[in-house]
């Protein structure tokens, strides 16, 4: 398993990349195609809605500590090819 984490500044950058399906571009034949569902929200506390939603209330909580530049913590889990686990295994991880 692969860990990266990753922060900035805004939150819908970082929604958007999570929640929104992405193009890929084959770079053989030059094709695109959408990939779809590629990320999963494993926990959560206390927030809900859709995108704007979502941003509206991270910077609500923001706000709180305007001295803090870089607000957003991004961390992906990525499994190495033939790696499976089921939800509570990722759970416990994360």
């Amino acid at each position: 398993m692969i860990g990266k984490v990753m922060v900035g500044k805004g939150f819908a950058g970082c929604i958007s990349y999570c929640l929104e399906d992405k193009k890929i571009k084959n770079r053989v034949n030059r094709d695109e195609h959408m990939v779809k569902n590629r990320a999963e929200i494993l926990q959560h506390n206390l927030c809900f809605g859709d995108k704007k939603n979502l941003c509206s209330q991270f910077n609500d909580v923001r706000k709180l500590n305007p001295k803090q530049s870089r607000p957003v913590m991004h961390t992906t889990l990525s499994l190495a090819p033939g790696e499976r686990l089921d939800r509570p295994q990722f759970l416990e991880i994360v």
